[in-house]
């Protein structure tokens, strides 16, 4: 009898020892991931934001592809550098909307706030993009000069010889239509784009960004 107590006494303790160690594996474990996602950073984040998501159909919503406005300020990644040739920290430096003033026969750009670009965002957020765009139609943004809200970056670095602002994402928007289409960042490809249709958007960015401010 005295043997079997001290059996489950030792059986009890190792059981303890064993939660113990079980525990601080978990531990190890759940720091270790802190330490990966923190060695990660911000950048990756963004990554993993900008990524374009498919939705069930193989469209896109647009929602899933554009910058969302809480991200512009934490904007912060490594890209090339065209001025070094090497790397660089580009932050995020503003929005800017431009189009074709026929009165004036001329280009405008209009600086974008934040709160403008919100309502942008939230208006088509929920749109789903075309499924096999026409070719023809996507000609069409070529050919003729297509309004465009633009998101630009800028070097972290105030150092005048790696000072470089690029494009991050744009907007484009038939001119007298109702079809835009957004800039996708898909990984080792470029000139990407998701075709939209909405009534009226081309009348309701105009009023949004160039007669309400």
């Amino acid at each position: 009898m005295l043997e079997f107590i001290s059996i489950s006494a030792i059986l009890i303790e190792e059981s303890k020892f064993g939660g113990i160690v079980a525990a601080e594996q978990k531990k190890e474990v759940r720091n270790l991931v802190v330490v990966v996602l923190s060695g990660i950073g911000l950048a990756f984040f963004v990554t993993l934001m900008t990524l374009n998501c498919y939705g069930p159909s193989g469209t896109y919503i647009a929602k899933n592809i554009l910058l969302e406005p809480q991200l512009l300020e934490k904007l912060n990644y490594n890209d090339t550098n065209s001025k070094t040739g090497g790397m660089s920290r580009f932050v995020f430096n503003e929005i800017e909307f431009s189009y074709y003033d026929s009165s004036q026969k001329q280009w405008r750009r209009i600086k974008i706030p934040h709160n403008l670009y919100q309502q942008f965002y939230t208006a088509v957020a929920n749109d789903r993009s075309i499924l096999n765009f026409p070719k023809e139609m996507e000609n069409k943004f070529t050919q003729s000069p297509s309004p465009t809200l633009t998101l630009s970056v800028r070097t972290e670095s105030p150092a005048e010889w790696q000072q470089e602002v690029k494009v991050f994402q744009e907007v484009n928007f038939l001119p007298q239509d109702n079809y835009f289409r957004i800039q996708l960042h898909e990984q080792n490809k470029t000139g990407n784009w998701a075709y939209f249709y909405r009534q009226n958007i081309y009348s309701e960015v105009m009023h949004l960004f160039v007669e309400k401010p």
